[in-house]
């Protein structure tokens, strides 16, 4: 998009999306597992609806024919949903003409955040493949790592202000949803985008290289392991930038944007991080990378045993 100054941004949590309606493009990220979870179906041809609640979740349903309902609610009666938010078990799933209505505690309620008043409106039949959401809303786009690459070509073909957001969990930063929104954010400072702010240089700084081997040191990980659920962190780290479109968010529908922007050969991301990689040995060492937050002071303490970084009160990285 030449000719217009070019500036991403990186935040975390679902509350961060409010900050950023006057942009021209939203990312969503929740790696374990919401994400992956929409793009993975979106893959498989299925239609897909985000909802940021199980009330939304039903209302959108009784408008399809057979949706499959996934999500998990600790308060809600066991059997509310056919599925967990799980990508390991919709993609192995051969019912695809069923749409699938995803609910998850974060990666979702980002999504609606970032949806603002368009989640209400819907989506405009006409304009370009670019086009945002109505009333002057952003494009909200769903990424995951299965489809980094790709939405960064298609947000460097036709975005200039674009804010990309990792959900998070519980209120800490997880160090999945850091990789991913670093990765993406280094790929647009490489296609001409500026860091919106000091602490998005020092994220992509931090963990645009790292190793997605790392993701099995974090919390998360360490949840889905602790719960049996190994086949959605298998699947999670064996799918990695293997899918060529980018999805995007019609209202409450995830799908593919109306037309195709494949970018040849861009250099693979390491599977493993360098053994040398400092965010690395640091991690290894139990050191929390500083560069992580855009604080003033690298204090940063650990929450639990992964590598994720603990965030302040109120910490937005748009400083």
């Amino acid at each position: 998009m030449p000719g217009k100054d070019r500036i991403v941004t990186i935040d975390f949590f679902p509350q961060s999306a409010l900050r950023y309606l006057d942009h021209d493009a939203i990312v969503c990220i929740d790696v374990i597992r919401a994400t992956t979870t929409l793009v993975t179906a979106v893959a498989s041809g299925r239609r897909v609806f985000a909802a940021a609640d199980f009330a939304e979740a039903l209302r959108i349903s009784r408008s399809l024919q057979e949706p499959v309902l996934a999500g998990s609610d600790e308060g809600l009666p066991e059997g509310s949903y056919e599925l967990p938010n799980s990508p390991s078990a919709i993609g192995s799933r051969g019912d695809v003409w069923r749409p699938l209505v995803l609910v998850s505690s974060c990666g979702t309620r980002l999504l609606a955040n970032a949806r603002g008043e368009a989640a209400e409106s819907g989506w405009s039949s006409g304009g370009g493949a670019h086009e945002g959401a109505v009333r002057g809303q952003p494009a909200v786009f769903v990424a995951s790592l299965r489809n980094i690459a790709a939405t960064a070509a298609w947000l460097s073909a036709g975005h200039a202000r674009v804010a990309v957001l990792g959900a998070c969990s519980q209120g800490g930063l997880r160090c999945e949803d850091q990789i991913a929104a670093a990765r993406l954010g280094a790929l647009l400072r490489a296609d001409g985008f500026e860091p919106g702010s000091r602490g998005t240089a020092q994220v992509m700084d931090c963990w645009g290289e790292v190793g997605t081997d790392l993701i099995r040191l974090g919390r998360s990980a360490e949840l889905l392991l602790q719960t049996g659920q190994k086949e959605d962190l298998d699947f999670i780290l064996s799918h990695v930038d293997d899918l060529d479109f980018a999805c995007q968010s019609r209202g409450a529908e995830i799908c593919r944007p109306s037309s195709s922007v494949i970018e040849a050969a861009r250099p693979p991301f390491p599977a493993r991080a360098p053994e040398r990689g400092p965010a690395l040995t640091r991690a290894r060492a139990g050191e929390r990378p500083a560069a992580v937050l855009p604080a003033r002071r690298s204090s940063s303490r650990s929450l639990g045993s992964g590598p994720e970084s603990r965030p302040g009160k109120g910490l937005s990285l748009a400083r």
